[in-house]
């Protein structure tokens, strides 16, 4: 088990053990690197509040290793990045603040689980159709997958999906005609 403290926490798993980490319980920004090497399977608690500085701003944290990964984020505007060579069976809770989840390629693997009290989360990297791409909407309330295409709408080059007041989830480069045509079972989960 590794924990933070207060002020800025740099944490960096290199190795094949499973382990617990735990960010600082405060509003700074801390680091939380799971390196290639790292074949074990972690579980991340980014802890915090916001400090304010918008989406993404806070926790920075970044998977690469192999293992199956598993990233509960702080109430703050975190940021996580899953790497290409991340093909481990991750998992991804979005917390209370505006969060951003970034695929660096169609090799990346991740489920982004989104509960109520989200915030308006984005998601970087996403290939609609891709079953390493899975978006977990299942406490949400949707009735099915046309449910939750027509609450979606283009904004510009970016396809948003309102959830409630204060709660969306916008999937950035994304085209609406993309997430209609693919097969749901390769991109959703409800």
């Amino acid at each position: 088990m590794v924990g933070g403290s207060d002020g800025t926490d740099d944490i960096d798993v290199n190795g094949d053990g499973n382990n617990t980490i735990y960010g600082g319980n405060d509003d700074d920004a801390d680091t939380i690197d799971i390196a290639a090497t790292a074949t074990g399977d972690n579980t991340i608690y980014g802890g915090g509040t916001t400090a304010g500085g918008g989406a993404g701003t806070d926790n920075q944290i970044t998977i690469a290793g192999t293992g199956a990964n598993t990233v509960f984020n702080g109430g703050g505007d975190d940021a996580v990045a899953i790497a290409a060579t991340a093909t481990g069976d991750n998992m991804l809770y979005g917390g209370a603040g505006d969060d951003t989840f970034t695929f660096a390629s169609a090799d990346a693997t991740a489920t982004i689980i989104f509960e109520a009290g989200n915030g308006a989360d984005e998601i970087t990297g996403f290939v609609a159709g891709d079953d390493d791409h899975i978006v977990d909407l299942s406490a949400l309330g949707f009735t099915d997958a046309d449910d939750v295409l027509d609450s979606m709408t283009d904004d510009g080059a970016d396809v948003t999906l309102f959830v409630t007041a204060g709660q969306t989830i916008t999937f950035a480069g994304v085209d609406l005609t993309d997430l209609q045509s693919a097969d749901p079972a390769d991109w959703l989960i409800l």
